[in-house]
């Protein structure tokens, strides 16, 4: 029997303060925000590009599963916006957004900067091979595995509007040697390999242990 199939629809953010976390985003990505109710929508009239900050009664106590990897002309325009540094030991740069969530920063040329600057949704799993089969599945989207280096992507998100994808890897118990998601020490990124018998990607979606590209 065939899994039922899905297409993307939004990101959401859990915060105990919308109104401090949704500028900050909103600026960070390139985006809009516009109260609702006691939640936030950040958009920029992509309906796929839509992101929710949603209150919440919790602070956040862990490291989170799933982080975002933005693009950025520079670091200090985070730094400005309230996020701080963790970790420049690697070619990019881990940060802590002002409610201490984590985020991964890629600089890029300020000419080629993006107006969205989401560049990746990255997902930490214990078996990143399944979860990611299990998504793709469920998008009937493109699977991807190395499992030399225990990561896995997806390509061709239905409905997913964002630049490069979704990342999926096992944690490993040290964490500075992982990156997805391990935030709170050293990431390791191996060199991106697109998978062989998959088109052009419009999206990644990335699950690993030892990180991803």
């Amino acid at each position: 029997m065939a899994a039922e199939t899905i297409s993307f629809k939004d990101l959401c953010i859990d915060s105990v303060s919308p109104d401090v976390l949704a500028p900050f985003w909103a600026s960070a990505l390139g985006l809009r925000a516009e109260p609702s109710g006691s939640d936030f929508r950040l958009f920029d009239g992509v309906s796929e590009h839509t992101l929710w900050v949603n209150k919440v009664p919790e602070p956040r106590t862990i490291k989170q599963r799933v982080h975002l990897d933005v693009h950025v002309a520079a670091v200090s325009d985070l730094t400005r916006l309230g996020a701080v540094v963790i970790d420049q030991t690697q070619p990019w740069t881990v940060l802590a957004d002002p409610e201490g969530g984590e985020l991964c920063a890629f600089v890029r040329d300020s000419s080629s900067l993006p107006d969205y600057r989401v560049y990746e949704v990255v997902v930490d799993a214990a078996d990143p091979s399944a979860a990611a089969t299990w998504w793709a599945e469920r998008y009937d989207s493109d699977v991807c595995h190395d499992q030399d280096r225990a990561f896995s992507w997806i390509d061709r998100v239905p409905g997913d509007a964002m630049a490069d994808g979704l990342p999926m890897g096992s944690r490993t118990q040290d964490r500075k040697e992982s990156h997805a998601l391990g935030r709170l020490g050293r990431h390791r990124k191996p060199p991106r390999r697109r998978c062989p018998t998959a088109p052009r990607p419009r999206r990644r979606n990335w699950l690993g242990r030892a990180g991803r590209p």
